[in-house]
């Protein structure tokens, strides 16, 4: 028997997948049901046939899981950005999506003996530390696309983000309007306000904010005076010309605009200097957890040589100096090796040096006499995808800090070559969706081929 689109029909969910939907199966093909979880028993509506699996909109539960619970977000179902704000056992499911990427990719016989208990977030609302929303010529003009749609949702009242930050978002708006501002029509491809980025820092008391423009030429002399003085806690203030085609929240040139030029962070007793375009967790709370937890496994010593690889502006290079004897810190984007170096220096720190540029040529630079300890990365979603620069220095431990489970596991698959998984340790970074953070340590096998 073959599904039809549009049609309905009773299902039984065994499981949640990658994104946080659930996962059941008609006729031994797996049909993917948002919101849906194991041990439910629901009406769906099939959207969309592919040749081995299907995807569908949950009409009703028939039979609800016990681990239910309702979504606190009012847009929950229309917005998509969050998928398991359904779910009380959300760390129990995000373990479980771990374990099944280790099994379907790595080359672990059995890798729930190396998983560790996940590391859960104290907050599970309001720990954003940055937004990134589109502005686009509706009614309610802040928001983004639906995943794979083009149907844009106005989301100004995210109940993730730090409270400043929807504070800001939500009068953004009002200031448009005051200001005159044309939004950015997609249809017309016309407007002047395209885009808005928001960041703060834990006290909520600085704040940086960027907007994408069209142009140079658009006038927004009238729309920050409105918004700072609404809310002096805005202490950078940025403008870009997006690119549609291109990136639509960061254009080729940022131009500061107005007061400091950076926003510091008082992080883990070291102050961090970040730019507009500079890499930092989004939820603070947990990433002290995260690097606490990387420091440890890494069970470094003073006489220990250390390389913080995708070092973004230094974090774990930064956090792990006072325990080591050097650290060199790679990374090839010039603009965090610049938030880097003013950070190094705000802090006094001496023991650094800074490999700019590719891994696998920076490190051509070192002594060949000089032997690492301890190797950390922690790489975008695409993963290390490059062993060359790793395989030929052979550290001793590496410490891999991980925001992607299949990467991940297909990154272990190539090193167990020559490394021995000891841990893996799983962490929920972004409470409410499927995504799941990971360290790996590895340990280098003795018999070095």
């Amino acid at each position: 028997m073959n599904l039809d689109l549009n049609q309905e029909l009773e299902l039984e969910i065994k499981r949640v997948g990658i994104n946080g939907e659930g996962i059941g199966y008609f006729e031994k093909k797996a049909v993917f049901v948002p919101e849906a979880l194991p041990n439910e028993r629901v009406k769906i509506k099939i959207l969309k046939i592919a040749d081995k699996f299907s995807h569908a909109e949950l009409i009703e539960v028939i039979r609800p899981s016990s681990e239910r619970i309702k979504p606190k977000c009012s847009d929950y179902s229309n917005c998509g950005a969050c998928q398991l704000q359904h779910a009380k056992n959300q760390g129990e499911i995000k373990s479980e999506l771990l374990l099944e990427s280790l099994c379907k990719y790595s080359s672990l016989a059995n890798p729930k003996k190396f998983v560790d208990e996940i590391i859960l977030s104290d907050k599970s609302f309001y720990y954003r530390n940055k937004a990134m929303m589109l502005v686009r010529d509706y009614n309610n003009p802040l928001g983004f696309y639906k995943t794979g749609t083009n149907h844009f949702i106005s989301t100004p009242n995210c109940i993730l983000h730090m409270k400043i930050i929807g504070d800001i978002l939500k009068e953004i708006p009002n200031v448009i309007k005051a200001s005159k501002i044309v939004c950015y029509d997609e249809r017309r491809k016309k407007g002047e306000l395209m885009s808005v980025l928001i960041r703060c820092d834990q006290t909520e008391e600085k704040v940086m904010i960027m907007v994408g423009v069209s142009s140079l030429e658009v006038k927004l002399d009238k729309f920050f005076e409105l918004l700072t003085n609404k809310f002096p806690v805005i202490n950078s203030i940025y403008k870009t010309v997006i690119d549609i085609k291109d990136n639509p929240y960061y254009g080729d040139e940022i131009i500061h605009v107005g007061r400091e030029t950076h926003l510091d962070l008082n992080f883990m007793d070291y102050k961090f200097r970040l730019l507009p375009r500079a890499f930092f967790q989004l939820n603070y709370l947990q990433a002290e957890k995260f690097y606490q937890k990387i420091i440890k496994l890494a069970g470094v010593k003073k006489t220990d040589i250390v390389i913080d690889a995708y070092a973004g502006i230094g974090i774990i290079g930064i956090l792990v100096s006072k325990f080591v004897k050097r650290v060199f810190l790679n990374e090839i984007d010039k603009d965090c090796l610049e938030s880097a170096k003013t950070t190094i220096e705000l802090n006094g720190i001496t023991n650094i040096t800074i490999l700019p540029g590719d891994f696998v040529k920076a490190i051509n630079g070192l002594d060949k006499k000089t032997v690492i300890d301890c190797l950390f990365v922690d790489p975008p979603r695409s993963g290390l995808i490059d062993y060359t620069g790793i395989l030929k220095l052979r550290p001793k431990r590496i410490v891999y800090g991980s925001c992607n489970t299949a990467t991940l596991s297909k990154d272990i698959k190539v090193l167990s070559e020559f490394y021995f998984v000891t841990k893996i340790v799983p962490l929920d970074m972004f409470p409410n969706t499927s995504h799941v953070e990971s360290i790996l340590l590895l340990n280098l096998k003795s018999d070095r081929k």
